[in-house]
């Protein structure tokens, strides 16, 4: 298990946890604002207000799809066929490896 606490420079505080203890492989993201939630389960998106909530689902494998257009981009040369940019990739693992970092040395790190 491995828990992550961020200082966004936003001001916004973060939580990121993992852990590989479900049988069934379960993943999701959670993310709490102001008046709202939004949650994504295996291919289930909801989004909760004070006065609604709306689920959309998808047949779509979308980390299959995530992992193919990857691939065809690399193969392809062409960074657009990917929804991340290359410096999103590298601002990505700037917090993992500074996560790492905290990790071994037990201090915050600032990126």
């Amino acid at each position: 298990m491995s828990s992550v606490n961020m200082r966004l420079h936003s001001g916004a505080i973060a939580n990121l946890t993992s852990t590989f203890t479900q049988p069934d492989h379960r993943m999701g993201i959670e993310l709490l604002g102001r008046g709202f939630r939004i949650e994504v389960s295996g291919r289930t998106l909801t989004y909760v207000t004070a006065d609604d909530t709306k689920t959309i689902s998808s047949d779509e494998d979308f980390y299959k799809a995530q992992d193919q257009a990857f691939i065809e981009a690399v193969r392809q040369g062409d960074q657009t066929l990917v929804k991340a940019s290359y410096q999103e990739g590298v601002d990505t693992l700037a917090v993992t490896l500074a996560a790492n970092q905290s990790f071994q040395t037990g201090k915050m790190i600032l990126i």
